[in-house]
Order: C-alpha cells, then structure tokens, then sequence
C-alpha cells in the first residue's frame, strides 16, 4: 500500500454511521488528493507553480480572447494503465469499505473506477462511483450479497482493465431500522464510564437529554446538542457526520495535527510543529490552500479549487464539466498540429492556440471555442527565389513561374542583370542595357498575363552584374503567379574596363658556360684591367603573338692568385695579406686566396671586399666589362711570378614575354531571379489541428 498522506488523516472507523460518511470521506478523499497522496501527478499547484511551468514547458495561458504562441509541446501519455491488485472488501451498517493496492504513478492515473453487480458476472456490473484514494465507501442499505470490480482511469481519459474477471463479494450489515424502532423512548440522563458497557450502541430516535460520556464509540446517532469546550477526536480520517449544533465549534486530533473548526467553517491540517511553525493546508470556503513555513513566516505555496482537463479540436465548442462559481482560467496547449512548413520558410509563421468566446450559457457551467492554427504574419515578408540562367548570347531570357502567398496586395521584385560585350580588343567594351518587365496572373486561373511593371535599366562601364528592383502595386489580396522577361541590347559609345590588355607567361631561363680569364704579373709590378671574355647564352624566340618586354641578366665572378719562384727566399705581399715563403729547390708554386680583407677592387665605382660576390643587373647588351684595382707582390729572389686568375660563373638571363588580349565581341548575357518582397492584407492559415485544454477556478 502506499505511504500515508502526511500530515495523515486517520482511516475511518467502521461504526462511523452511514449518514456520515459521504461528507468526511469526501473530505479525506479530495484533500488527499489534491495533496498527491497516491499519485504525485494530482498534487494541487499553484498560480506562480502554473506560471513557472509554463516557462519550462511552453504552456500557453489564454484569457477570454487572448492568442499566444508557441513552438511545441509534448502530447498526454495514452498509454492504458494496467490492472489494480489486491481488493479487499469490508462490511459496516448498510455500507461496505473497498480498498486496494497502489498503483505505478506511470502513466498517470487520475481516479479508480468501481462497479457493483448483485451476481458475480462483470458484464452485468454497473459504475457506482470513483475514487481519486485508495478508499472507496458504498451505501448499500439493504443486507444484501454484492461482487465488486476496480479500474484505473489515467490523466488522459484512457481506462485499464478489470482487476480481476471474479468479482469480489461483499455484503452489508444487518438493516439498523428494526433497532431504531425498539429504542423509541427518551432518556432523561446517562452516564457511562470506562468499561460500563462492552459494546454501547444507542441507536434509533432515543433521546438522551442530558450525558457525561468519557469514552463512546458512536455507531449511528443523530445528536442535537453537544456542550463541551473542545472535542478531541483521534481518528477522522474517513468521518461521515450530521452533528446538529456542536457548541464547541472545534474538533482537535490528539497531536493537533487535524481541526475542524465548524464556526468559521474551516479544516486544517498542518506538520508536527502545528501551525505557528510548520506547514499547512487549509480548507476555507470552498477552497484549498497551502503554505509553507520558510522558518520566519508562512509563504501560500497551493492554491486550489477545481481542476477540469479535455481535448478539442479547432473550431470545437467545448462544454466545461462541473460548476466554476466564477469565470475558470483556461491553459491550452498542442496536441496535434503542424509546427511549420518549409515552403514558406521565408516568412515568419506562428503557432496560435487560444480559448476563444468564454461565455457562462448556465448558471455555474461554462463554454469555449478552440482555437489551434498555424498562420502566416499578416505584415508580409521576402520570399527567396535565387534562380540564374545560362549565360550566353540569348537576347531575351524568362524566368520560371512563381507563386506568391495568399492575399498577396503587394510585391517588389529583385533581380541582378550582367551583360558583357567587347569591341574585340582589351579593355574596350560597348554600353549594354536591359529592358525587363514583371508579369503576373491570378493563381491558377490559367488566364493571359498582365504587366506588373516594366523599365529600362543602363548597366553603366562595368562588366559585373547590377541590381535592380520594380513594385508590383494595388493588387486585390489574392495568390498571384509572376515571371520575368528581360531583353539585352547595346546601350551606344565605349568604355575601358581593366589596368591593361596584356596575357603574361611564364619566365624563360638562358644559361651559359662559365669564363676563365687569366693575366700574368710581373716580378713586380701593377696589373691594371681585363676584359672578360663574354658568356655565351642560347637563344630565343618568342611564339606566334607575343613579345619580349623584359630580360633579366645575372651572373658571379671571383679570383685567385699564384706566386711561383725557383731558388729564390722572400715575401709576398697583396694588400694587407703576406705570405712568407723559400726554396732550394725550384721551382715550387705557392696558391695563396685570400680570405679577409685580402685585395680590394672596385665594382662601377662601388668597393667590395668577398670573394665569389654575386651581382645582378638588367641590361640589353651581352657584354660584361669588369674593371679591377691593383695587386702588387714583392720578392727578393729572381725567377718570381704572380697569376691572377679570374672567372664568371653561373650566367643567365630571364626572358619574360607578353602578347596583347582581344575581347569577344558576342554578347554574354545572365539574368538572376533574387528574390520578391510581399506585402499581405492578413493572417493566412496554413493548418488546423488539436488542443489539449485545462479549466481552472
């Protein structure tokens, strides 16, 4: 069985007379239910619960003719609950008890449903009630035999099977009418103490006009007056009661959990701590609240009276069930409907669910309309179209056919027009223009077109594509199809569009065998100039149509010298290098490369100090002059020489080539559908669908 509600309120003890049963088990019924005592999913929730929910959940609130829109939603559980277990049945005065297992809170179950036959054959079985507990009481005065069945009905209106294909038997107490009778006279006084009686029962019209009762257990009275400061009851849970006038007005459980509190016509039920310091619920003219202790004060955290849930299509009249004393607030939310369709994802489109025209037709009943559409914004939009043709020399293009939105009254078309011809030679073109124009027909009619708009625009000195636009005004609201022509022509006179009409190819490299020069110094003495010996370079020809405008000359050069002597002692000297040296035997050849600061030379007037130095330059003569300074060598013995060697080395020249670039003179043509701005007289439906709806009041 499930765990209690906490703070409980006790079972109801079987002599509870019948005539009280319906109001004090209703009672426990209801606020165990509204506090989800057997199922979490029928707890009371109040309006800042309601609003937090419907931030998380999408859920739209609407008022009597209020729209909101939403994006989705999920669809109530529909699965059927299974079968309940476990029903016992017990027997008092003219009423029997049922109670059964708990049930899995997945799906969600709402209330139990009992059927009653008087033979054991469930098809013969009638619903006598439902149960929103684990409880059920049924009067039954007659003493007579009855079966039982149980089913579980969920949130969504979806009922499981019987418990069982046997049904249950159960059969009521001896008929309490012959007793009543018996007990026709009055009692003028009665006092009964702690075991007075084993089994005190007064039943009937005997009156008691005057008793000091410690403890009673009442089975079935009718009691007019009851004098006492306060009335302890230690178990109300499942009390059915008509007290008459209870002078005390306040009926207490023993821990002060539980009062009723019959003058200001009240239930309280509260925590351990009681109410100053602890949570309650209170239920106060003909509603339910709860609070919170939050340690310092007591915050409302349920508010609750009456709770009706339903499905209804667009269009529907929905009758409310049960009585609403005022106006209920009604929540809707998706069911079934479309969220958005992709031909016309260039327009904002909005999900709109609403309880339409509330109106009270009876006293206490209530009606709507539903509402679930999805619409088209009533401002309009741009439709996107990004349709290009060919480019070629066709004069005149069309585009396909589109159509525009339902009440359609205004349409600004966009298109990019290119158009190139040239002259023949680069970078000279002729003016180009297009004449184009938007037609349109009514949707489907199938009739002639009629000219929209039409212009003559000039592209101007550019050989890119231009942008162009033309209203379409004063439509009836309707669907229209549209299509665009557009015709290509010279527009008269030239321009240049580009830096220069030249194609350029790729460099060609020439290179030559390196050059030795060598020159032979005295003993002593100066070596003034050389004139190298040109390097060779293949030769070239440019193709058919192209030219040489640029060739690029670049090589290296460098020295080394030898100082030979036969029999000879002494030094040698170039520049600031030396190079101490003797022989008796000759003769002997001595390399000496300097490495810093060895010689100096000039280069066309420009001093320089490296070996194997690399230049380049850009000339258009063959010839390479180098002018060098001077070396002197010093020796002291005879037969002394100095070579100088020189060398150009790594000669090429880069030959670049370009040919002049004709234009054609056949026209390239393209026409580009961008896209069309509309304007709409009003919302457009798009699709209808179900609603789920909750009142609430």
């Amino acid at each position: 069985m499930s765990q209690p509600l906490t703070p409980s309120i006790p079972t109801l003890p079987p002599e509870t007379p019948p005539e009280l049963y319906p109001v004090l088990d209703a009672m426990k019924s209801t606020l165990e239910y509204l506090a989800g005592a057997n199922n979490p999913n029928t707890k009371a929730v109040t309006a800042a619960e309601l609003e937090a929910q419907s931030a998380a959940t999408q859920v739209i609130i609407a008022a009597s003719a209020g729209t909101t829109t939403i994006v989705q939603s999920d669809p109530p559980d529909t699965t059927p609950p299974g079968a309940l277990t476990n029903l016992q049945v017990s027997s008092q005065f003219s009423s029997v008890t049922l109670s059964w297992d708990a049930f899995n809170p997945s799906p969600p179950i709402a209330f139990v449903k009992i059927y009653r036959a008087s033979v054991d054959d469930s098809g013969q079985a009638v619903a006598v009630g439902t149960s929103r507990t684990l409880l059920y009481n049924d009067y039954v005065p007659n003493s007579n035999d009855y079966y039982y069945w149980i089913s579980a009905v969920t949130e969504a209106g979806v009922e499981g099977p019987l418990n069982s294909g046997t049904g249950t038997q159960a059969s009521s107490s001896f008929d309490a009418t012959y007793t009543k009778e018996v007990l026709a006279g009055a009692l003028t006084a009665l006092e009964v103490q702690p075991g007075g009686l084993d089994s005190p029962a007064i039943f009937g019209t005997a009156v008691i006009q005057s008793a000091h009762i410690q403890d009673l257990a009442v089975i079935d009275a009718h009691i007019l007056n009851v004098g006492a400061e306060k009335i302890t009851a230690t178990e109300l849970s499942a009390i059915v009661a008509n007290l008459g006038t209870v002078t005390a007005g306040v009926i207490v459980s023993p821990d002060n959990t539980f009062k009723i509190d019959l003058q200001d016509k009240e239930i309280l039920i509260t925590g351990p701590g009681g109410q100053v310091a602890d949570d309650y619920t209170i239920i106060k003219n003909g509603k339910v609240e709860s609070y919170e202790w939050t340690g310092s004060t007591h915050l409302l955290s349920k508010a609750l009276t009456h709770i009706e849930t339903g499905v209804a299509n667009t269009g529907e009249t929905v009758d409310i069930p049960g009585y609403f004393s005022s106006e209920p607030s009604i929540i809707v939310t998706p069911r079934a409907i479309q969220t958005y369709i992709g031909a016309n994802s260039g327009q904002d489109q909005q999900l709109v669910l609403s309880a339409d025209g509330i109106e009270e037709y009876a006293a206490g009943q209530w009606r709507f309309t539903a509402n679930a559409q999805l619409v088209l914004a009533e401002n309009g939009g741009t439709e996107p179209i990004n349709w290009t043709s060919s480019t070629d020399s066709t004069a005149t293009k069309d585009s396909p056919v589109y159509e525009t939105e339902p009440n359609t009254t205004d349409l600004v078309v966009n298109v990019s027009l290119q158009s190139v011809r040239g002259t023949g030679t680069a970078p000279n073109y002729y003016y180009r223009q297009v004449s184009w124009t938007v037609y349109y027909r009514v949707a489907g009619s199938g009739g002639g077109w009629t000219v929209g708009a039409t212009k003559v625009k000039a592209l101007g000195a550019v050989v890119t594509a231009v942008s162009d636009s033309q209203s379409v005004t004063g439509l009836t609201a309707d669907s229209y199809e549209i299509y665009i022509s557009a015709t290509y022509s010279d527009a008269g006179g030239t321009f240049q569009s580009g830096t220069g009409g030249y194609e350029y190819a790729d460099p060609v490299v020439r290179t030559a065998a390196d050059v030795d020069v060598t020159a032979l110094a005295s003993t002593s003495g100066t070596w003034s100039s050389t004139v190298y010996a040109a390097p060779v370079l293949a030769s070239y020809s440019p193709p058919a149509g192209w030219s040489i405008y640029q060739v690029d000359y670049s090589w290296q050069r460098g020295y080394y010298s030898e100082i030979g002597a036969a029999f000879w002692t002494g030094t040698g000297t170039m520049g600031s290098g030396s190079s101490s040296f003797s022989s008796d035997v000759g003769p002997v050849s001595h390399s000496y490369t300097g490495t810093s600061a060895v010689w100096t030379y000039s280069y066309q007037g420009v001093a320089a100090a490296d070996n194997w130095a690399s230049k380049s330059r850009q000339t258009s003569s063959y010839n390479v002059n180098e002018i060098y300074g001077s070396i002197t060598a010093t020796v002291t013995a005879r037969q002394a020489f100095v070579n100088v060697r020189g060398r150009i080395r790594n000669a090429q020249a880069t030959i670049r080539t370009r040919r002049l670039i004709t234009n054609s003179t056949t026209a390239a043509n393209t026409l580009t559908f961008t896209d069309y701005d509309y304007t709409l007289s009003g919302q457009t439906v798009l699709g209808s669908g179900t609603l789920n709806w909750q009142a609430i009041g």
